[in-house]
């Protein structure tokens, strides 16, 4: 054949036919573990719709033999040639901001949240405001409060980092506050404000600038305001020490956050900065880790907490322990749905905190489950 003539040309196939040909094999690549991951493999979609050969496409990226490194060279490519403003879910802002998609599963080139592009339809809202409502009156039933406290996107709190200008338009969330009744709205904690009133107050960030978290500042802020709400309610005792006095506030330089380093997987070539608190009250609290859970004890509390979080709430959990005797808190997917009687009824918490991330607001639509069950008659 006159292709095997022509070395160039076979070498050339070959490179670009190994990936598929290693389909599986994600590796090898240096720094171990699991490598670049912010969400789960894609599944293979189940039937056809307008969206199926988008998730075919990123089912197939998911799954390509040679992954991490053909991540890190795109990445790469994109930065230094293309000096493109995305790759997947990753956003690049000014200096070393990065910044994960706030409206999936559209595409982060779109912005759609930030852009004030993203809204819930009128029977998304209305189910939503029955979901909380519904929550809050059979919680108040058995004597329990239960909360929905938000994690902002942080681009929702740094958007000047994100894109000139920098001015906040308003998102899916601010529509969504704006339209439920005092009833339901009064179960949903929201600490954008006092995040963007920090950013100024304390001359550091709220958030890591290549992470997808906020660091302990941004923590202890969405901390305050959670406790502020629930002392409104009752629900906690010695809101007093949700405070700051006497505690130091420290810069740390770190490698990248997990946008860095689990998306784009290049942790080296991001400058970023942990703000760390030192100091303040001590508490005499016990913390074990189990499979699915983690407990912290206090002695000196009185009630129980119960926490169903995703990422951002372990470090939550570990200053809400300041007020309750036991803070329980169970990680996704231990729980299917934001209430349901039959996770929270056996564990006899006296407060229930949902934490959800503001780019995961439509999981909120998920129906309460056996509230008939909330009292403990079963």
């Amino acid at each position: 054949m006159r292709v095997i003539r022509h070395p160039a040309i076979v070498i050339f196939l070959a490179l670009s036919l190994a990936p598929a040909l290693l389909f599986g094999i994600k590796g090898p690549w240096y720094g171990g573990g699991a490598g670049p991951y912010l969400r789960p493999a894609l599944s293979f979609p189940a039937r056809l719709t307008p969206e199926t050969f988008r998730r075919v496409s990123v089912w197939f990226n998911d799954r390509l033999g040679l992954r991490y490194p053909l991540v890190v060279l795109d990445s790469h490519w994109r930065l230094r040639v293309w000096r493109l403003r995305f790759r997947g879910d990753v956003l690049f802002g000014h200096s070393s901001w990065l910044f994960f998609n706030d409206s999936p599963p559209l595409p982060a080139a779109r912005l759609a949240d930030v852009r004030g592009r993203l809204r819930m339809d009128e029977n998304a809202i209305a189910t939503l405001e029955r979901n909380l409502t519904i929550a809050k009156e059979r919680f108040a039933a058995c004597g329990k409060t239960a909360f929905v406290a938000i994690a902002p996107n942080k681009q929702s709190v740094y958007p000047e980092e994100l894109r000139k200008g920098g001015t906040y338009l308003a998102g899916r969330l601010d529509d969504l506050l704006a339209r439920l009744t005092p009833d339901a709205r009064s179960v949903v904690i929201d600490p954008r404000p006092e995040l963007r009133a920090a950013k100024s107050r304390y001359g550091v960030p709220v958030y890591r600038p290549t992470d997808s978290h906020w660091n302990d500042l941004g923590t202890f802020i969405a901390y305050q305001k959670i406790v502020s709400v629930m002392a409104k309610e009752n629900a906690i005792d010695r809101p007093e020490l949700a405070t700051l006095d006497g505690v130091e506030i420290d810069a740390e330089a770190v490698i990248g956050g997990d946008v860095a380093t689990r998306l784009l997987y290049l942790p080296w070539n991001f400058l970023d900065q942990n703000i760390v608190l030192r100091g303040g009250p001590q508490f005499e609290l016990s913390l074990r880790t189990e499979r699915d859970r983690v407990l912290i004890d206090n002695p000196q509390g009185r009630r129980k907490l119960l926490i169903l979080a995703d990422s951002f709430g372990p470090p939550l959990a570990s200053l809400l322990a300041r007020h309750f005797r036991e803070v329980e808190m169970l990680s996704r997917p231990t729980w299917p749905a934001a209430f349901d009687g039959d996770v929270i009824a056996p564990r006899k918490p006296d407060v229930v905190l949902f934490e959800i991330a503001e780019r995961s607001l439509p999981e909120l639509l998920q129906p309460p489950m056996h509230l008939e069950h909330m009292c403990g008659a079963r």
